[in-house]
């Protein structure tokens, strides 16, 4: 049986640190605004939209394990891989933000004595990036018209929570980048939610890099992180 992991965690002030693992089977949803997981005896429902939620899913790329892998040769054969792959339902790939592929560590990167970028600077360039985002929805923080859903206005805090209006805003594009995420649309067959994916992830990149503007670069990593729509 095909089993798929899930990690979601946040942070709010009446719980703390929330962290859980579910395996799937067809019982839980998620939504750009909560995030709800059926038990046998109960439902948990996490607000993913008024704090600071995130999911990460986390699967193997085949049955066997070792498909794309350079050193082990996959034991699965096309059929399997696909039939494996499609469990992942169209619109829960959409809404994934962010799709990497992990390889096995090697023994010389495990061995490398050279110092990678500390955490501690990570921390602060992201830090920046975050304070970047609160400054540009400040006005929607304090009352606003952000999302209207229902009667109900819902805040802005960051790039992920952007409707379409604010993501023409914030999102402008220069001649490459529009030409760019056109081969993108075409070429990948990418949805229009996979599209607004891409326009907010290349916000972020471009927030974390300390610019203004999102150059072509900052589209093209965004969609490197789309390859589950590359692939599938």
């Amino acid at each position: 049986m095909c089993q798929f992991y899930f990690l979601i965690f946040g942070f709010n002030k009446s719980c703390g640190l929330l962290l859980a693992t579910v395996i799937y089977k067809k019982a839980w949803y998620y939504s750009d605004k909560y995030i709800k997981i059926s038990f046998t005896s109960f439902n948990m429902i996490y607000d993913s939209y008024y704090e600071d939620a995130g999911i990460i899913k986390v699967m193997h790329p085949c049955p066997c394990g070792y498909f794309t892998d350079p050193r082990k040769a996959c034991r699965c054969n096309t059929t399997k891989i696909a039939n494996y792959m499609g469990k992942i339902s169209g619109p829960l790939i959409d809404r994934i933000d962010i799709h990497l592929e992990i390889p096995a560590i090697k023994y010389k990167d495990l061995t490398d004595t050279k110092d990678a970028e500390a955490s501690s600077a990570i921390k602060v360039r992201v830090e920046k990036a975050r304070a970047i985002q609160r400054e540009r929805f400040s006005a929607k923080m304090l009352g606003g018209s952000a999302t209207i859903c229902g009667g109900n206005e819902e805040r802005v805090f960051y790039n992920a929570r952007m409707n379409t209006r604010l993501i023409k805003k914030y999102c402008a594009l220069n001649d490459e980048a529009k030409e760019l995420l056109r081969m993108a649309m075409n070429e990948l067959g990418l949805s229009a939610r996979a599209y607004d994916k891409v326009l907010k992830v290349s916000r972020t990149i471009a927030d974390l890099a300390g610019l203004e503007n999102i150059l072509a670069e900052h589209i093209s990593e965004a969609i490197q992180y789309r390859s589950l729509d590359r692939q599938w």
